[in-house]
């Protein structure tokens, strides 16, 4: 059994102030519940954010985490070592973060998609460097693959043309000619 109380229903001036939506990390850092569900790829947390918020998304998501970083820079960070390792492959691990990258990139205005951090880099630029190496690994896993699959191809290719050219009823030694009946 689970927990069955339901959802406190708040007044919409509370919910809409960033005071509902944040939480104290240490003695002096305070963030917004949005950036560290954002941060830590928690989907179902980001979900149910995004719907308490509705129309006023933008507005929370432009509100900035620290060192200059907003929430996109926040998602262009690769994610922890366990979240990758759950996805089976680099190729794989590299989609479900570009589609995490771009699925956050949906929820902020354009001016944050190119505004630069503290380190003057831009969302898109941060999410490059951080996935350099995951990147690299699936370029050349997907080259193994496709080495592979022709290799299989060409086998195919070969026993395939063999069996065209190849009458049914194989070849009479004596007469050297096909034997067709």
């Amino acid at each position: 059994m689970g927990v069955t109380s339901p959802v406190p229903k708040v007044p919409l001036g509370q919910a809409l102030s960033s005071e509902f939506f944040s939480c104290q990390f240490g003695r002096n850092t305070k963030r917004l519940l949005l950036h560290v569900a954002v941060e830590h790829r928690q989907v179902k947390i980001f979900n149910h954010i995004i719907e308490l918020i509705g129309n006023n998304t933008k507005a929370f998501a432009e509100l900035q985490a620290d060192k200059g970083n907003n929430i996109l820079h926040l998602a262009a960070k690769l994610a922890s070592t366990s979240q990758v390792a759950s996805v089976p492959g680099p190729a794989f691990q590299m989609q479900l973060e570009f589609q995490w990258f771009k699925a956050v990139e949906a929820i902020v205005y354009y001016e944050l998609r190119i505004k630069k951090n503290d380190k003057g880099k831009t969302p898109r630029e941060l999410f490059s460097d951080t996935h350099e190496k995951l990147l690299k690994n699936a370029k050349g896993l997907t080259k193994d693959l496709s080495n592979s699959c022709m290799v299989v191809a060409t086998l195919v290719a070969t026993v395939a043309f063999a069996a065209m050219i190849t009458a049914p009823g194989g070849n009479d030694s004596e007469e050297k000619f096909p034997n067709l009946w």
